[in-house]
């Protein structure tokens, strides 16, 4: 226990200072067993989360030796019984590049009964899961053009649940395979079918997508860094492409996104989206990108 404080302390002191706010393809907002643990940045960046447990900076082209490191479960369970946790899971939907090494062996460990594992997997075999099936569904689309029963069973098992469905979404809006999904009728189908069969938690995390990426992709704009920017516009479109679907047929979605604009507008003043917006130190010039984001999802 000791030595497992001793690397948070360590780590704490070694990226204070120089934390960078991640793009939206990097954000990982909870600490996972055997995966990189990240917060974003301190307060001094635009996406600003000084009250979480430590920072690490990401960079577009993968992870450095410093942010592999590998948390064993004692120091996991740590760090998600601390006070972090309650705000690590209220307002961060997860970005990542791709699920670790260590989540897909587990879903290969459990895979004889996907739809079991997807219906009560852990976030972090939630990405492994959404990885296989995220991959699966592209092959299936490019052999048959359509989706199969099978998949959409361990998709709508998959999104019934918040670690399954912050496990999907962080896969399957940032890695660059899962492009073919949000490029055909039948992948973006199948998908607002496990929505609609999901509303919670999906309706807000869809929306907190949209506007953490966009918030993001403007603080990378402002640095002058494409890459970057590039990153986070990507799942920025794709959440976009869902809620476009969704719409007319989600209930309750039109007022979180509403609720969500006049947030950034200004218009509201208290409440949850306010809450969530103050959390993440957005800016002006990011409360304004948001407002035009939430606009485009109506035109």
């Amino acid at each position: 226990q000791r030595t497992n404080q001793r690397k948070l302390q360590i780590l704490s002191l070694k990226m204070r200072g120089s934390a960078r706010v991640v793009g939206a393809t990097l954000l990982v907002c909870s600490v996972l067993v055997g995966s990189s643990a990240a917060i974003t940045a301190d307060r001094g960046h635009a996406q600003g989360a000084g009250s979480l447990a430590f920072s690490l900076p990401l960079s577009v082209s993968g992870f450095s030796s410093l942010q592999r490191v590998n948390f064993n479960q004692r120091f996991a369970e740590q760090v998600l019984a601390s006070p972090a946790r309650s705000a690590l899971r209220q307002y961060c939907p997860v970005y990542t590049t791709r699920p670790s090494s260590l989540s897909m062996a587990m879903v290969e460990a459990k895979e004889a009964d996907p739809v079991g594992l997807a219906a009560s997997a852990s976030f972090q075999e939630a990405q492994g899961v959404g990885m296989k099936l995220g991959m699966q569904m592209v092959e299936q689309l490019e052999k048959a053009e359509q989706v199969d029963g099978d998949a959409k069973e361990v998709l709508n098992a998959l999104l019934s649940h918040s670690d399954g469905a912050r496990g999907w979404w962080v896969t399957s809006l940032t890695v660059a395979e899962m492009e073919p999904l949000f490029a055909s009728d039948q992948g973006v189908d199948a998908m607002v079918d496990a929505v609609l069969a999901n509303p919670d938690p999906n309706r807000r995390l869809l929306a907190m997508n949209v506007a953490m990426s966009t918030a993001t992709a403007e603080y990378w704009k402002a640095e002058g860094n494409a890459a970057n920017a590039e990153g986070s516009l990507t799942t920025k479109r794709r959440t976009t492409v869902l809620l476009r679907e969704l719409l007319s047929s989600l209930s309750g979605l039109d007022t979180a996104l509403a609720e969500l604009r006049a947030a950034a507008s200004g218009e509201q003043k208290e409440g949850e989206w306010v809450a969530f917006l103050d959390r993440w130190g957005y800016g002006p010039a990011q409360r304004t990108a948001i407002v035009a984001a939430l606009d485009s999802v109506q035109a």
